[in-house]
């Protein structure tokens, strides 16, 4: 579960404390702002697998600042390739058959699975 920060940042300067709720000594908000800690999913939609189809390397954009753990499966979920700890963006296919295979890439905040064509 990734907790929610509330943060009101607008408040009715003309309005007193009325005792409800209080910020700023103030107690009518009239914006605020709700977002969650850690990895946004626009984050995760930052993560890229190119080229895709792949020959016999791929990269991994938007991972930069996060070791991740990666899984290369085939389509009958088999593993076929694992790399710990990843902090480098490229990995290595030349080993890998043509056909048709999934990426799964995690750490502690996110886990992504991708489409992965190699030919």
């Amino acid at each position: 579960n990734v907790p929610f920060v509330f943060e009101p940042y607008e408040w009715d300067q003309t309005f007193p404390n009325q005792g409800t709720f209080e910020i700023n000594g103030l107690s009518k908000i009239t914006a605020v702002d709700i977002w969650t800690e850690g990895i946004h999913k626009s984050q995760e939609e930052l993560i890229r697998v190119s080229p895709n189809p792949a020959k016999d390397k791929i990269s991994i954009s938007g991972i930069d600042n996060y070791p991740v753990n990666v899984e290369i499966l085939n389509v009958k979920g088999q593993v076929v390739l694992t790399f710990d700890n990843l902090s480098a963006s490229e990995i290595n296919l030349s080993g890998l058959s043509r056909g048709m295979y999934f990426i799964h890439i995690q750490n502690n905040d996110f886990d992504v699975t991708r489409k992965l064509v190699i030919r």
